[in-house]
């Protein structure tokens, strides 16, 4: 997915700033999970990836979750963070 942020102009002064252009590529993580048992587990790692700057969450099931994010590391501490162990798979 590609994120585009308009470009936004203002008056300054009779001058027209325009900011540029941001394109943010995040690609599809795919997670394994260990510790999760139930659905509580789900909830409490789903909220814990809803607060990663920048992620999208796709789904979460018992053992994994799938988003799309700039960056994997964010996730995994934000899971460790829950208490719960992950790693990335390929």
């Amino acid at each position: 997915m590609t994120v585009c942020i308009e470009p936004q102009a203002k008056s300054i002064d009779n001058y027209w700033v325009i900011s540029e252009v941001i394109f943010i590529s995040m690609s599809e993580i795919k997670l394994s999970i260990d510790g999760m048992h139930c659905g509580s587990c789900v909830r409490r790692v789903t909220q814990a990836l809803e607060r990663v700057p920048g992620a999208e969450v796709l789904e979460v099931s018992v053992g994994t979750a799938r988003l799309k994010a700039d960056d994997a590391a964010q996730a995994l501490a934000a899971l460790a963070k829950a208490g719960y162990t992950a790693h990335v798979n390929a």
